[in-house]
Formats: C-alpha cells, sequence, structure tokens
C-alpha cells in the first residue's frame, strides 16, 4: 500500500537494517521499484519493543503526481486499480494479500487494507 504524508497519522511495521556494505545494491533496487512517483525520505521511527527506542529510517512516500495514486479514491476502485496493476516485483493483488497476511501477524486491525483484499477476493 501507499504511505501518504500525514503528521496525524502513524504506521506500524517493521524496520530493517541493511549492513553498509549492501546499502548501496538495496537502495538501488527499491529506488528502481520506487520510482514512478514515489520520494525516499528520512523519517524518525520508535521500535515498540526495548531496547531499541529509536532511530532514523527510510520509507518511500507517495506524492499527487504519482501517476498510480489513488489515494482519494473509494475501496472499491482501489481494489478495481489494484487488480490489474503490476510493477516490477509483481502483481499489485499478491502484494495486498501479503501485506493483510503481515498486518493480522503483528496483530495490527487495518480496515482499509481488509476492505481492499475482500474485494479482490470477491472477484477471484
Amino acid at each position: 500500500m501507499t504511505l501518504i504524508e500525514n503528521s496525524a497519522s502513524s504506521v506500524r511495521g517493521v524496520a530493517y537494517r541493511i549492513a553498509r556494505e549492501h546499502a548501496y545494491a538495496v537502495l538501488a533496487e527499491l529506488d528502481e521499484r520506487e520510482r514512478a512517483g514515489y520520494e525516499r525520505v528520512s523519517v524518525e521511527i520508535e521500535f515498540t519493543e526495548a531496547p531499541f527506542g529509536r532511530a532514523r529510517a527510510l520509507v518511500y512516500l507517495a506524492r499527487a503526481e504519482n501517476p498510480g495514486f489513488v489515494a482519494h479514491a473509494d475501496e472499491r476502485g482501489i481494489a478495481e486499480v489494484v487488480r490489474t496493476a503490476r510493477g516490477p516485483s509483481g502483481d499489485n493483488a499478491s502484494y495486498v494479500r501479503r501485506l493483510a497476511q503481515a498486518l493480522r501477524e503483528i496483530g495490527e486491525d487495518d480496515p482499509h487494507v481488509f476492505a481492499i483484499e475482500r474485494m479482490l477476493d470477491e472477484t477471484r
């Protein structure tokens, strides 16, 4: 799914530390995958488990000029776009299903993601 800058919101997920010797290759691959309207930005993150505290992390934020940006569409409209979209990493419907499963595994309830997943499953 797409991260949109919003100071009133938060994101729960997983942060990965990349070994310095692999950082250039990993970032080049991510930059290629996210090139269509996403901007790499540094943000402060807070870990929920001790002893990690806070750290800086890189995320990719969507911008309105992104041709695939459908954040203002309703969930059915987003599901229609997702159903046919495909990127360098695979089809977007599989991505949404994997994201929904990952959210369940960390105990996160995201009605928006789960609704899009249901709508994708309705047309299988």
